[in-house]
């Protein structure tokens, strides 16, 4: 992917139908060469149109954004749908933050929602302090008295004058849904005149030892002036607070973005909580300029990847699911998948394994669930015979995995100890999932696309107090597995 800039141009306050075109020689598929978006300038309008959700400066806890596909937006193809909870495993709630708005006293505020009389939701709209984060009521949100019916709410959001945020909490006695669609208001996007923020920091799973390696960010200038690169710094740090390297920045006009790299070499075989931190001491909005932790490990650099599977579809069930299931009272999952010694580039040494998993959940919430794998080495080319006992399996992971927000994820999970695969026999994997955090995240793992043959993996999912060890629990059999890299 590459980002090219066309040029800059001074709009005015309103609304704008943007588009782009690519015209390519020789280009066999024309049907993807051209992307158009509405664009609010200086002006508070959101629909959902654009091709990030949360839309930037948004904030949702348990919500996701649909398409025409569900249902009929008022405005463009998307919509927000919010939902809420209170079951046997805990309570969820929804809320939605508009982004930091400078209010003034007789601005209103606008939006449209769908909701209807089997999923209601007990809704309220707040204000929250730009300052101090305190929530205060504003008033009651009515929900819909009739079936599939867009109606316009229009508030007085007058007590909530100066720089803060609007929101909508959702809470419910059981299962409710709601939504939303075309927000407006007379309130006007709050910008500082310095404010430097980190749009992307995420990073590979692994990095190899004595190895020079790439960490890129994405930053912005969300500022109204222009900001010198001289005049911040970008750090690469450990957890919790430890400067690993850094780089002076470049020169950015408002609103402007920039990937920086940070080259760095680890010489010891480790596992690292990393991140990305803006060193910038005129920034008026420091909240913005740390982007969340991610596990690297550091590895061999003769380490090799062997893939199994491929990624077809994305599998509900295995390795284990995301969360619970109220009719069986249970959330505790178990799997185990059979890898041949032939579906490996070579034997030696594997220091861990990764799945790839979509995350519908559009919240920038972590998600941990705690998860047991262990593994080992059989000469049997299937799982007729169930569950293998305790005594024939090496414990390699037991901890807490993070599930983040987003597609096209990588969870990498480090044993504990290097594993040597002998190359003669076949691997089995077993996952132990249990008691995972509420509310879940809602996350699909890759597997290849299920075709007749032996029995490659057996799974039992939403058990009610599951016991690893238990080899007489009766499991579903399946020819597929999960895409999975053994590193």
């Amino acid at each position: 992917t590459r980002a090219i800039t066309l040029g800059q141009y001074g709009f005015v306050s309103g609304l704008y139908d943007i588009s782009a075109t690519l015209n390519a020689l020789g280009d066999i598929n024309s049907a993807n060469n051209q992307y158009a978006v509405k664009t609010a300038i200086d002006t508070f309008w959101e629909s959902f149109e654009g091709n990030v959700f949360p839309p930037d400066g948004w904030s949702v806890n348990f919500g996701i954004r649909d398409d025409v596909n569900f249902d009929t937006p008022v405005d463009g193809e998307y919509y927000y749908v919010s939902s809420s909870d209170n079951n046997y495993f805990g309570i969820v709630t929804d809320t939605i933050y508009t982004p930091l708005l400078d209010i003034k006293s007789g601005d209103r505020f606008r939006f449209y929602i769908k909701t209807a009389p089997p999923t209601p939701q007990n809704l309220s709209l707040v204000w929250k302090n730009g300052t101090t984060g305190e929530v205060t009521f504003i008033q009651t949100i009515a929900n819909n008295p009739g079936m599939n019916t867009w109606a316009l709410r229009d508030y007085d959001i007058s007590s909530a004058a100066g720089t803060n945020y609007i929101g909508i909490v959702a809470t419910s006695n059981s299962y409710g849904e709601s939504k939303y669609d075309l927000f407006t208001s007379d309130a006007k996007l709050h910008l500082d005149d310095r404010d430097l923020k980190i749009l992307d920091g995420d990073m590979y799973f692994m990095a190899k030892q004595n190895v020079s390696e790439k960490f890129e960010c994405k930053i912005r200038n969300n500022g109204k002036l222009p900001v010198l690169g001289s005049n911040y710094t970008l750090k690469l740090m450990e957890a919790p607070n430890t400067e690993i390297a850094s780089v002076s920045g470049v020169d950015l006009g408002s609103w402007e973005e920039s990937t920086i790299t940070i080259n760095h070499t680890f010489t010891e075989i480790s596992q690292k909580r990393l991140f990305f931190k803006i060193e910038y001491s005129a920034d008026q909005n420091l909240a913005n300029n740390t982007f969340r932790e991610t596990s690297v490990s550091v590895v061999p650099n003769t380490v090799e990847i062997s893939e199994m599977g491929s990624p077809d579809i994305q599998n509900n069930n295995m390795p284990f699911t995301a969360g619970g299931n109220t009719n069986t009272l249970g959330e505790d999952d178990m799997s185990q998948m059979l890898f041949y010694n032939n579906e490996f580039m070579s034997p030696g040494y594997v220091y861990g394994l990764a799945y790839k998993y979509d995350n519908v959940r559009a919240s920038d919430n972590v998600t941990h669930y705690p998860l047991k794998v262990w593994i080992s080495q059989i000469p049997e080319a299937n799982l007729d015979n169930g569950w293998l006992p305790e005594e024939q399996l090496t414990l390699v992971f037991d901890g807490v995995i993070d599930i983040l927000p987003g597609y096209n994820r990588d969870l990498f999970i480090p044993f504990n100890q290097p594993v040597l695969i002998n190359g003669i026999e076949n691997v089995v994997i077993k996952c132990y999932q249990y008691d995972p955090e509420w509310p879940p995240s809602i996350f699909r793992i890759y597997s290849t696309n299920g075709v007749s043959g032996p029995t490659r993996s057996i799974a039992v999912t939403d058990v009610f107090n599951l016991d690893p060890n238990d080899t007489s629990i009766g499991f579903n059999s399946f020819s597929d597995i999960s895409y999975t890299r053994l590193v």
